[in-house]
């Protein structure tokens, strides 16, 4: 199964409809690449949020979309300068081949 991952995104900081309207769309698009493929429920995901530093760096808050235990998809949001954050997209659909 490829589905497409989006390229890194950039946005306002304060423009937090944009940025959660994107990353619900990756959230849902990847929940029915799922579906497409197993029979799947919605109470079978759940949606985790995390936060990490690094050293010196950044704070990176990180939302992961589980399902049954394992990691389908993780989107990175790190601020890279004032008023500015930057969206990761990952993916991995390997194991429900």
């Amino acid at each position: 199964m490829k589905e497409s991952v989006p390229g890194s995104i950039i946005v306002d900081a304060d423009d937090h409809e944009k940025a959660a309207r994107l990353v619900n769309q990756f959230i849902e698009e990847t929940i029915t690449a799922v579906k497409s493929v197993i029979v799947a429920h919605d109470d079978d995901f759940n949606i985790e949020t995390g936060d990490e530093s690094e050293i010196d760096g950044p704070k990176i808050h990180s939302t992961f979309l589980r399902y049954k235990g394992g990691v389908l998809a993780i989107i990175k949001e790190v601020r890279i300068g004032v008023g500015q954050v930057r969206y990761d997209f990952f993916r991995n659909l390997d194991e429900l081949k």
